[in-house]
């Protein structure tokens, strides 16, 4: 059993690095998405039955990764860069365009923004993405070394 568990945790740690790696792109991020829900979902399933052994503390690791990232990270990140965009777009010579007439659809204030504001957007996201992804797969490498010689993971509830 006991190598049985140390490949599912292996695999585990493999499978949350590539979900992350995978939201890059539209063609792969939904295919990371769920898979990275089934390898938390898995990590849930088989903690209890590992309890009082090192692998416990490995799926808990894996558990807080998925809770601190998805659930506080990511939407604090989200939310922060949404306020700066926010902040940045100048609302009354926008609005002036949209109740002269100058803007009629939603299409053409969409391009308005994405040229005016496209680069920002591009750099907030770079400047709030690679750390969080740095975090992500720093969590991954960390656990899986500790996995491979046979440790626990020694300050499980850990934010880093």
């Amino acid at each position: 059993m006991k190598t049985d568990i140390k490949k599912l945790c292996a695999l585990l740690y493999g499978i949350f690095a590539l979900s992350a790696l995978m939201q890059f792109s539209y063609l792969t991020m939904l295919v990371g998405a769920v898979a990275l829900i089934a390898a938390t979902g898995a990590a849930y399933a088989k903690r209890k039955e590992v309890a009082g052994t090192p692998f416990e503390s490995h799926l808990t690791w894996l558990i807080r990764t998925f809770w601190i990232g998805t659930g506080v990270y990511l939407p604090v990140l989200t939310l922060t860069e949404a306020a700066i965009i926010y902040l940045a777009v100048d609302k009354d010579a926008l609005m002036k365009r949209m109740t002269s007439g100058e803007i009629t659809d939603p299409q053409q204030l969409a391009d308005i923004f994405t040229v005016q504001y496209g680069t920002l957007m591009v750099w907030l996201t770079l400047g709030f993405t690679i750390p969080f992804l740095a975090w992500w797969l720093w969590r991954c490498w960390a656990g899986y070394k500790l996995l491979k010689d046979g440790k626990p993971v020694p300050k499980v509830m850990s934010w880093l």
